[in-house]
């Protein structure tokens, strides 16, 4: 991580997309404004982001991304996955939020 990239992905930047646009947060690193998250979202700027990867990791229980419908929460797994085992992890996160 170096400084000219740690926050990059703050209210400014992602006010200069579409209106609705979806995050795709993946990775390593201080990129995100979590901070600011639900604004971007209760403001349109975002219609939603997918999310794999947090300043405190790993996210804790009553974290408020958690309660938010807009966001989707996957694992981050840094190795080689079998689909048989991703698909059972998407299935056991889907019935715990209630889908």
């Amino acid at each position: 991580m170096t400084p000219t990239i740690e926050n990059v992905l703050d209210m400014t930047l992602v006010a200069t997309l579409a209106p609705g646009a979806w995050l795709v947060r993946i990775g390593r690193g201080e990129h995100l404004v979590e901070d600011e998250l639900i604004q971007m979202l209760s403001r349109g700027y975002l219609g939603g982001a997918s999310l794999d990867v947090f300043r405190e990791e790993p996210l804790p229980a009553d974290h408020p991304f958690w309660q938010d419908d807009r966001l989707r929460i996957t694992p981050h797994i840094a190795s080689d996955s079998l689909p048989g085992v991703v698909a059972g992890q998407v299935i056991e996160t889907a019935r715990a939020r209630g889908y």
